[in-house]
């Protein structure tokens, strides 16, 4: 199409549309265009802003949540602390040797506690007067602390104090100080004894907590004074924070929240606490959280998108804009102009075709082709016209042939009337028929219109080999000729004659032609595809009457072959296999073949003339009666499935019903019944069982969908849709993929596909999407049912996945929790074992033999506690896959000897026989952690020793066998009952036997062993007889390489 041709069109619109177009600007298909792109951006952009929201408001909350746990965590920490110390206060408060006369023995006691606690700067006592008279640090110079607030506040109330932030006098390091008083007799204050805690375990546990990004922890003193703040406490511990708002609300001494600005600038949300409420600490501290820095990268993300949706709607609209003018409304102008000329009768109208390969040439190429069709409709509609007349014409002729056929006396009457009428009524220029009786020469019989000689119908010698009456009486078929065709034989003294075509007819008898119908016309296509068959019938009827002329003999012939056709089908119905018959109008049986007999079971003399109903009985005679008359008034066959009882046996039969006259004349019905008796049990039992499955599937309360072989669904239970939200038709048509979690791209959905369809019915879960955008937890699963046909199942279990994820976080907590409490036992229970150790060594006095068993036992008692808070700490470790291993070579050996060393006191005293053997093989090297492998021989070598009787033996052997070094323990004790020996290793699991004799271990250590174990490509094992004793033992791979070994000092 020519591009300018719109504006001429433009121009050619009437003026009333010129008129109108500003009046229907607004309803233009560019409105609409417009429209169409505003309806398309603006749900988008108000979903973008809504999901922007939606995702800062959930990170916000997350983040909140986890400063709050974090500030716990912290306050619950340093409170835990507080305690500990008040409780190491008092124990010195009591100890002569702290509180005696002797500044020596003081500082030395003092110092050797600080040695085994880093947290402690320093431990001294002050005098009432404030002056220092002991310290764990020696002391170069008289120093005074009554201007310390602790010590003030220990005077003035006589209680266990916490001071705020200061830099030591002794130390020169900044410390948090607490004091205990100690009175004399009157209650009077005499002494106060005070620990320093360096701050900078503070920020130490700040940094082991881990703040994650964007988190900043902040902690004062009643004065405002910055304990210390974490990143970057060196740069701010010390400095004075009172004037800031964030200081002045967490001085409040309540718990909340404020939006301030930090040390460092920045705005940011604080969450603060107290601090040591319960000792009157009145310190405080927060959590602060840079919501900016956390929000960035969602603010980042949708900045950019807005932007990005904001350009796009520009660029299409303006694209839009453009192209609808010059590819849509001039081209549509065009087409109304083409439209308008076709409407005006101007058939010839075409449009210019573009050059391009779009709809608008489509739309080109349909308005030509539709004009070039009305053309071409109208132009057919007056040849149609034409050679309705012809055909009019032609069928005139064919019944005047008829009746001169019926009246005619003799064959040649009829020849001549049929050359008559073909010239007078039909309108042909000439009309012959040619007789070749056999054995004699062809001759012209009748003639009519154009006067030709016989040769030119009947051309001798070789000309006759394509002329078309030759043809005709050699082939036996109808032949047609045009002028100017040489291979057609047209004869040319018929062009001089004014023909144009020739068509000769056959005249047949008994399937052989004895001679033609001839018929020539002026028109060149005279000849139509009804004419010829028109024609041949009437070729026929003419040959019919020759023959009925010609010889009676024939009617005979005819008789006997009709007779022998009978026998033939008589013979034909008695040999096939299904029952056939012929019953009357009433319904009596006049024929039946040998099928139907054998059916019936009767004789022929017990089926002739007796009903349907006296043999099958009245209920199937009324439905065969029924069919029976449909066939007589129809004249048509009829067909129906019928039961039968026959012999007592229920059948089935599809019944063939038909018209049929005798030759007497009579109307009667043939039948024919095959039996589709196990053909429809079988389809009663198939479509029984698909309603089964039908049932199942729809009663489900799993979601079932069956695909297709492309993988779309194509069915889907009620289960599936409701919980999907989807209904059937918008379900059908959907794949897996459309329905997975739409943040995995294509190539991860098909990689789980993949995956799901090799694990079959084992299932795996999966993120589906609802219909309202909800994701759903879907225990999935795909069965093949043959071919390429797949039935998937899935299960909500959205519920137990929500709940497995709280099992998680609550384990998290659990472990948290032992960690912190396990941290927090370990600094009471040393202050405990210093003063058990302390007794024990008579710095209180000498003890008799009965002080010094229970100090012994207490003691034990102590360090057992110490060793399960390690197994406790080490299983937590193992669960969160925490544990790190500093491999090394080394030699088994040494290992074990040093494992007997702490081992055989124990041995010693409970009167247990403890050998050793080391086979020389055994010193081979292993690549190993050595603490590990000692803890884990040192765990079986408890054990064994634990569950022995007095009197008992413990074997150690270490020995190699193959490629490995085997470690052995075997004692003599209570064994392990075979009924429990499989869950052994369990963490926290222990024997019956074994909890009755020492109810209260932990049931960690053979746990712990096996990981270790494992953990360096070992093995372990144990044999074991209840009553009997065990042995239990670990092998390890050797390494290549020389062991390495520790120089002696």
């Amino acid at each position: 199409m020519n591009p300018d041709a719109g504006c001429g069109i433009l121009e050619a619109m009437p003026k009333e549309e010129h008129r109108h177009s500003r009046f229907l600007r607004f309803a233009s298909l560019r409105a609409r265009a417009v429209l169409a792109l505003l309806i398309v951006f603006l749900p988008a952009a108000a979903i973008m802003v809504g999901i922007g929201l939606s995702e800062r408001s959930h990170r916000i909350e997350a983040v909140h949540g986890q400063s709050r746990r974090l500030l716990t965590a912290f306050v619950a920490q340093q409170d835990a602390l507080l305690d500990s110390t008040r409780q190491n206060l008092f124990t010195l408060a009591q100890d002569s040797t702290v509180t005696g006369d002797d500044p020596a023995a003081c500082g030395l006691a003092l110092a050797r506690i600080r040695t085994e606690t880093p947290n402690f700067a320093n431990i001294g006592v002050v005098g009432a007067d404030g002056i220092i008279t002991c310290s764990a640090l020696p002391l170069v110079e008289k120093t005074s602390s009554a201007d310390r607030d602790w010590f003030k506040q220990a005077v003035a109330t006589k209680r266990f104090a916490v001071g705020s932030y200061q830099v030591g006098r002794i130390t020169g390091r900044r410390a948090l100080n607490a004091a205990y008083p100690v009175l004399d007799a009157s209650g009077d204050v005499r002494q106060v004894v005070f620990i320093a805690l360096d701050l900078d375990w503070l920020n130490e546990l700040a940094a082991d907590i881990g703040l994650p990004d964007g988190m900043a922890f902040l902690e004062v003193d009643r004065g405002g004074t910055v304990v210390t703040r974490y990143p970057e406490p060196e740069r701010y511990m010390g400095m004075d924070a009172s004037a800031t708002a964030l200081a002045q609300a967490m001085l409040g001494g309540e718990r909340g929240s404020v939006r301030a600005t930090g040390l460092d600038g920045k705005r940011r949300t604080f969450q603060f606490a107290p601090v040591g409420e319960t000792h009157d600490a009145r310190l405080y501290a927060s959590v602060g959280i840079d919501e900016e820095r956390v929000l960035a990268d969602i603010d980042r993300r949708f900045s950019f998108a807005f932007l990005l949706l904001a350009a796009l709607g520009l660029a299409a609209l303006a694209l839009s804009l453009y192209a609808f003018r010059r590819l849509l409304i001039d081209p549509i102008r065009a087409l109304a102009d083409g439209f308008s000329r076709l409407r005006g009768g101007e058939y010839r109208a075409r449009l210019d075709v573009p050059k391009a390969h779009n709809e608008m040439r489509a739309l080109a190429e349909a308005f030509n082709a539709t004009a070039k069709a009305m053309e071409g409709h109208v132009n057919g509609l007056t040849e149609r016209d034409r050679l309705i007349q012809q055909l009019a014409r032609r069928r005139e002729m064919a019944a005047r042939v008829n009746r001169a056929l019926f009246r005619m006396q003799d064959v040649q009457d009829l020849f001549e009337e049929a050359c008559r009428v073909g010239v007078d009524v039909a309108g042909f220029l000439g009309a012959w028929i040619v007789v070749a009786p056999p054995r004699r020469a062809p001759r012209v019989a009748a003639a009519a219109g154009i006067d030709v000689a016989s040769s030119v119908l009947l051309p001798p010698g070789k000309a006759a080999a394509a002329h078309p009456v030759a043809r005709a009486l050699r082939e036996g078929v109808s032949v047609l000729a045009h002028e100017g065709g040489r291979a057609s034989g047209f004869p040319p003294e018929l062009v001089l004659a004014g023909a144009a075509s020739l068509a000769a007819f056959p005249l047949k008898m008994d399937g052989k032609p004895f001679g033609a119908f001839i018929l020539a016309s002026e028109a060149a296509a005279a000849f139509h595809a009804e004419d010829l068959k028109l024609f041949e019938e009437l070729a026929d009827d003419i040959a019919v009457g020759y023959a009925f002329s010609l010889n009676k003999a024939a009617r005979a012939h005819a008789e006997t072959a009709l007779d022998r056709a009978r026998q033939r089908f008589q013979l034909f119905m008695d040999m096939h296999p299904s029952p056939a018959w012929m019953t009357d109008a009433a319904g009596r049986y006049v024929y039946g073949n040998a099928a139907l007999r054998r059916t019936l079971g009767r004789p022929w003399k017990e089926i002739q003339g007796r009903t349907v109903a006296k043999l099958l009985g009245k209920k199937v005679a009324e439905t065969s009666l029924q069919g029976d008359r449909k066939v007589l008034e129809s004249g048509a066959p009829f067909n129906a499935v019928e039961q039968v009882t026959i012999a007592g046996k229920p059948r089935t039969f599809q019944v063939m019903k038909f018209p049929i006259i005798n030759d007497a004349g009579v109307r009667l019905v043939g039948g024919m019944a095959f039996d589709v008796t196990e053909e429809r049990q079988t389809q009663e039992r198939l479509t029984e069982s698909e309603k089964r499955y039908r049932s199942y599937i729809e009663q489900s309360i799993d979601g079932v969908f069956v695909m297709a072989d492309n993988g779309r669904i194509v069915d889907a239970n009620p289960a599936a849709r409701s919980m999907l939200g989807y209904d059937e038709e918008e379900l059908r048509g959907m794949s897996l993929r459309d329905l997975m979690d739409h943040r995995l791209t294509e190539e991860e959905k098909l990689a789980f596909l993949l995956t799901l369809i090799r694990e079959g019915r084992n299932g795996m879960d999966a993120s589906v999407m609802r219909k309202d955008g909800t994701e759903l937890i879907a225990d999935v699963r795909i069965i093949n049912l043959g071919g390429n046909r797949n039935l998937g199942i899935f299960r909500d279990v959205t519920e137990r996945f929500r709940s497995e994820e709280k099992l998680r976080e609550l384990n998290e907590l659990k472990n948290s929790f032992i960690r912190i409490v396990a941290h927090q036992l370990r600094t009471p229970l040393n202050a405990v074992r210093w003063n058990l150790e302390a007794l024990m060594e008579g710095r209180a006095g000498k003890l008799h033999a009965r002080q010094r068993q229970l100090l012994e036992i207490t003691h034990g008692a102590e360090v057992e506690v110490i060793r399960r808070i390690g197994d406790l700490l080490v299983a937590t470790d193992i669960e969160e896959g925490r544990v790190t291993f500093a491999r090394e070579r080394l030699s088994l050996t040494s290992v074990v000897s040093s494992v007997l060393t702490e081992w055989k006191p124990r041995c010693r005293a409970k009167g247990i026989d403890c050998s050793y053997e080391a086979a020389k093989e055994a010193a081979e090297a292993v690549e190993a952690d050595p603490e590990k492998i000692r803890e884990a021989a040192g765990k079986l070598m408890e054990n064994a020793i634990a569950y022995s009787k007095k009197g008992g033996r413990v074997a150690v052997r270490l020995s190699a066998v193959g490629n490995r070094v085997r470690f052995e323990v075997e004692d003599e004790g209570i064994g392990i009952p075979e009924a429990e020996q499989s869950r052994i290793f369990t963490r926290f699991y222990r024997a019956s036997n074994a909890s009755s004799m020492l109810p209260n271990a932990s049931g960690l250590g053979l746990s712990i062993a096996k990981y270790f174990v494992e953990q360096h490509g070992g093995s372990i094992g144990f044999l074991s007889t209840e009553g009997k004793g065990s042995l239990f033992w670990f092998e390890l791979p050797t390494a290549k390489g020389p062991v390495r070994r520790k120089r002696q000092p």
